[in-house]
């Protein structure tokens, strides 16, 4: 399914029974969302390929940052915007991409991988 985002330039193509959705900005793609667990209601949960050495979405921060190495950024774990706990983030930049990894609020497994350009900070 295809719809327009918030802003002009962009457009999402939705993929709710493989778990996932692209944004496009200009033409170019410049994100992958993949949603890991079953508890989302509008996508089910991804089921491909998450990596070499990441085989499931069932691991912990600590345990993704023994696999992956030390992140480039993290956060999360404390109240937000509205007051609500938000949930831990671990971010991992590269030079042709960046992968960003939500946990779920009890940190026990990812909920969801966004792999996304370069954040250039």
């Amino acid at each position: 399914m295809e719809e327009d985002a918030p802003f002009s330039d962009e457009r999402y193509f939705y993929a709710y029974d493989d778990g996932f959705s692209l944004l496009f900005e200009d033409e170019v793609m410049t994100a992958i969302h993949l949603f890991m667990n079953d508890d989302n209601d509008v996508y089910e949960p991804y089921t491909g390929w998450l990596g070499d050495h990441l085989l499931t979405s069932k691991i912990d921060p600590l345990g993704l940052e023994t696999l992956m190495g030390e992140p480039s950024r993290r956060g999360g774990g404390e109240k937000g915007l509205m007051g609500k706990i938000d949930n831990t983030w671990l971010r991992y930049d590269y030079s042709d991409y960046t992968i960003h990894y939500t946990f779920d609020t009890s940190n026990s497994c990812i909920e969801m991988i966004t792999i996304m350009k370069p954040i250039q900070v």
